[in-house]
């Protein structure tokens, strides 16, 4: 009957092999190194989504004073963007039915607050 050993036997140290990798715990070590990987990817992501944002938001004021929009504008033009939600807030300077509904939604937004 032949005894079989689970793991490394130690050259020159005892005669008692090293014990092996428990299976759960090697996929538990994994799982977890994988959740770190997608966790980091996710917060390059973010940070992508971020910079693009903010590279928009560059953009539209850009043009905002191209235009020769002044401050105050400016700031309304933005709300008009924010009560609008746009995600880019581009399009409100060459798209005449878009300003037109977030003119809209603005007059209807200082009728209820005034």
């Amino acid at each position: 009957m032949a005894i079989i050993t689970l793991g490394l036997e130690v050259l020159f140290g005892t005669e008692e092999p090293w014990p092996s990798i428990n299976p759960v715990i090697a996929a538990i070590v994994a799982g977890i190194f994988i959740l770190i990987a997608m966790l980091l990817l996710l917060l390059r992501y973010s940070y992508r989504l971020k910079e693009v944002k903010i590279k928009a938001a560059q953009l539209f004021l850009f043009k905002a004073k191209k235009m020769g929009l002044s401050n105050y504008q400016f700031k309304i033009l933005r709300g008009m963007v924010d009560i609008l939600t746009l995600k880019d807030p581009n399009p409100i300077l060459s798209d005449k039915t878009l300003y037109e509904k977030a003119i809209g939604s603005f007059l209807s937004y200082l009728s209820k607050t005034s």
